[in-house]
């Protein structure tokens, strides 16, 4: 019985060396699973990942520049002249600024001195080449001539300076002196009736003092009025007369008399 046994075992075991498959069919059996690359195969999860430490931000420091292979620095100039070594490249270098003097630079050409520019022409002096400006400058004091007239004599026109479909504003200049030594006496009213075409129509009174004389310079009254009309043309007359302060009687001193037209 054991004998049975023991060939039966001996003869399994034959069986199975021989259904084993030898190292050619071993090697043809590797080569079908070649298409197979290493990132398909699973991961290994025995083995365990090192993390790398946390470290400071102040203490990672970046490599300098000129030890990074992949950097490659710029060639700095060395000279002014440097920067105008390509003459195909425009420069801003200081022998490009007054190369052409016809040209407008940053600065002046050396051989254009600050004197040979032209002096500007003063105000009251003409420019060379052009006339002299139209003066519309007031004349000189009041614009009234002072010789050959008297105080308080007339003498001045009677104008008209001003008009509306019915009326006129008529002006009367009057010299009370032409300096202060003229003024004698005390103060007075200086008295203008005004009259259209013979119709009385208005008056005008005036104080004349002392303090209101000038010491160097003629002294004016002018004597101004509103003078309504009914005639489209017709004549203004003013009669003067000089009143003393005190309330006396009047002295007349002239006549004016002037046109109007609508």
């Amino acid at each position: 019985m054991s004998g049975r046994i023991h060939r039966t075992l001996a003869l399994g075991a034959l069986l199975g060396w021989l259904a084993a498959p030898g190292p050619a069919a071993r090697a043809a059996d590797d080569d079908e699973f070649d298409f197979l690359e290493d990132e398909d195969l699973p991961e290994n999860t025995d083995v365990e990942e090192a993390e790398a430490p946390d470290l400071p931000q102040d203490e990672v420091e970046a490599p300098p520049l000129d030890e990074d292979p992949d950097f490659d620095a710029p060639d700095e100039p060395t000279s002014p002249d440097d920067l105008d070594a390509d003459p195909d490249e425009p420069g801003v270098g200081p022998s490009e600024l007054d190369e052409d003097p016809d040209e407008p630079g940053l600065g002046l050409p050396e051989d254009d001195p600050l004197e040979d520019f032209e002096k500007p022409a003063a105000k009251d002096e003409p420019a060379a080449g052009r006339p002299a400006p139209e003066s519309h400058a007031a004349p000189a004091g009041i614009g009234l001539p002072v010789e050959g007239h008297q105080p308080l004599a007339g003498g001045y026109p009677l104008k008209v300076v001003a008009r509306d479909m019915d009326a006129v504003v008529v002006e009367l200049p009057v010299l009370v002196s032409r300096n202060r030594g003229d003024f004698k006496g005390g103060g007075f009213w200086l008295v203008a009736d005004i009259l259209a075409d013979g119709r009385k129509v208005g008056e005008t009174r005036q104080y004349v003092g002392a303090e209101g004389v000038a010491d160097l310079t003629p002294t004016f009254v002018f004597i101004k009025s509103f003078v309504p009309v009914s005639r489209p043309q017709g004549t203004i007359s003013v009669k003067v007369a000089r009143q003393p302060a005190d309330g006396g009687e009047a002295q007349p001193l002239f006549e004016a008399t002037g046109g109007y037209k609508l």
